[in-house]
């Protein structure tokens, strides 16, 4: 079988599917922080360097953040949502002189 490349994982134990819906709470954590494997098989993990969240609710507003976590603007937009949102959420990241780019297509909605 052919393993899953470029897997993005919510604090290490979630996996982002893409276009799967994922309950808003699982982003609002005290520490939320997001992870890029390599593949599933052997899951090599990539130093994250940017992650960027687009609402498209907001008029494709983008939220961008140095490092792993999320930026303070888009977890007050996520703590708004109400009814099911698509979400855009890429992750860049590298390792030595490998670089990725990761855009995941999820919906999040309020339990």
């Amino acid at each position: 079988s052919n393993p899953k490349t470029n897997v993005v994982m919510v604090n290490d134990k979630v996996t982002l599917d893409r276009n799967a819906p994922y309950a808003k709470s699982l982003f609002l954590e005290p520490h939320v922080f997001l992870s890029l494997y390599d593949n599933e098989r052997n899951m090599d993990k990539m130093e994250v360097k940017k992650v960027t969240v687009t609402m498209f609710e907001k008029e494709g507003k983008q939220y961008v953040s140095e490092g792993d976590t999320l930026n303070p603007d888009a977890l007050k937009e996520i703590k708004k949502i109400r009814n099911p949102t698509p979400v855009y959420i890429k992750v860049d990241g590298e390792k030595g002189k490998v670089r990725r780019s990761v855009w995941s297509r999820i919906v999040i909605y309020a339990e």
